[in-house]
């Protein structure tokens, strides 16, 4: 589908069981084909256009929500457009 190149990409840190302590970096973020699923995160954030978008994003992205919440808002912004334009396509196909 759609894949996103971040003009700042975000930092995270991973420090889980399994391995040491690590910085990760995404610096591309590439969504999935929508899913008849997705189209539930209309009806769970209804009235909450930020959160749908939020949500949205990291369905579509495979990234968490803490990690979509990091975005710079610029890079985000276009980002969501895409989030909500592929919501609005999976309407009206339905």
């Amino acid at each position: 589908m759609a894949v996103f190149t971040l003009s700042k990409p975000i930092k995270f840190v991973l420090s889980g069981v399994h391995g040491p302590r690590r910085e990760e970096v995404i610096s591309e973020i590439a969504f999935r084909s929508l899913t008849a699923n997705d189209l539930r995160l209309l009806e769970q954030f209804k009235g909450q256009p930020a959160s749908l978008a939020l949500h949205a994003t990291a369905a579509l992205s495979g990234l968490t929500v803490n990690q979509v919440k990091k975005i710079d808002i610029d890079d985000y912004a276009t980002i969501a457009k895409e989030a909500w334009r592929a919501l609005a396509v999976g309407c009206k196909r339905i």
